[in-house]
This record gives C-alpha cells, structure tokens and sequence, in this order.
C-alpha cells in the first residue's frame, strides 16, 4: 500500500497493488561493430533485471547497412 497526497490539495489516495516496492539489480551491456569502411555496422545489446521474485532478461540485435 501507498498512500500519498497533492500539495496544498485535501485529497488523500491509496494505491494498492500486488508488489508496490520492489528492490532488484538492473545490468546492461552492449557492443557495436563496423565492417566494410562503416558501411555494415551490427550491434548486440543485454538488458537484464534481477531481484527477489523479479527476473527479467531482454536481448537487442541491430544490423544496418548503409548504401
């Protein structure tokens, strides 16, 4: 539960939900390559969040080749 309140307002709300405070470990790395004089570059990028009852991984893949 959360309860907070506008400034200068008299107006009180809750917010309830089923994990309103949650304490994880965010980690991200990526890496970015250029090939044939900059004109392919390709890049792999992983994001991932780790805590109690949170695991959540996301991995990103570009390839751009310009002409």
């Amino acid at each position: 539960r959360l309860h907070a309140e506008f400034a200068e307002v008299d107006c009180v709300y809750t917010v309830i939900g089923m994990k309103p405070n949650q304490d994880y470990f965010n980690v991200a790395a990526g890496i970015t390559g250029y090939f044939m004089k900059d004109k392919l570059s390709g890049a792999l990028r992983y994001e991932g969040k780790f805590g109690d009852g949170i695991l959540d991984n996301t991995v990103y893949a570009q390839l751009i080749y310009r002409f």
